[in-house]
């Protein structure tokens, strides 16, 4: 249930949030262990909030805010080879091509 993640997050979050000790007299292992602690809270929210338990319809890329693999943003034009490396001479850039055969 995505409240009972987010409850826990909050709760676990407060806890850990490296914040919370500004001023605080504490050794840089309890520094370095609560900040690890901070993360990996962190991580797990972000992990199951970010759509891979939820619809069941919806890829996980898509639930990322990912376009889907045939949804391109226009034409994609294939020039030849030759046409390419001409290309790439004309604007200085050395080419696959010519940096393998060296």
């Amino acid at each position: 249930d995505i409240t009972t993640i987010k409850q826990a997050y909050r709760k676990l979050s407060f806890r850990f949030h490296p914040d919370r000790f500004v001023g605080e007299d504490r050794s840089e292992e309890d520094r370095v262990a609560t900040n690890e602690q901070y993360a990996r809270v962190k991580l797990a929210y972000e992990t199951l909030s970010s759509g891979i338990l939820g619809d069941a319809n919806v890829s996980w890329y898509a639930s990322l805010g990912g376009k889907s693999r045939t949804d391109f943003s226009g034409t994609i034009h294939l020039v030849p080879h030759n046409e390419a490396k001409h290309i790439l001479d004309n604007v200085g850039v050395a080419s696959a091509s010519a940096s393998a055969s060296a």
